[in-house]
């Protein structure tokens, strides 16, 4: 689709931030995997995932229920920490209440 000039430059910048933020995201994947080159598309996966988003007086509970195998999660289950511990928070939430990445927790 042709967009116009200002139109263009915004979803141009928007494609690079989403891309830069891909591209960071497997760089923390990459090292708890079996194979690091897969990042990528393990991040695919994840963002695919069906989930659910609790919000609570303390925080806001994202939880994920990704298809991966136990060595998968196990990663993703690392990347999920590491991104809990930068504190991040909604930029629009008045409260400031913390993001919480979680993994669903499977039925045995």
């Amino acid at each position: 689709m042709k967009h116009d000039g200002k139109l263009k430059s915004v979803i141009d910048v928007i494609r690079v931030v989403c891309a830069n933020a891909e591209s960071e995201l497997a760089t923390l994947l990459a090292p708890h995997m079996t194979r690091p080159r897969e990042a990528k598309k393990l991040l695919a996966n994840l963002f695919a995932a069906p989930g659910t988003v609790v919000v609570t007086d303390h925080a806001v509970h994202v939880r994920l229920a990704p298809a991966a195998n136990k060595a998968e999660l196990v990663a993703i289950g690392d990347l999920l920490a590491k991104l809990n511990q930068r504190g991040l928070i909604l930029p629009s939430d008045h409260k400031r209440l913390p993001l919480r990445f979680e993994l669903a927790r499977t039925k045995p």
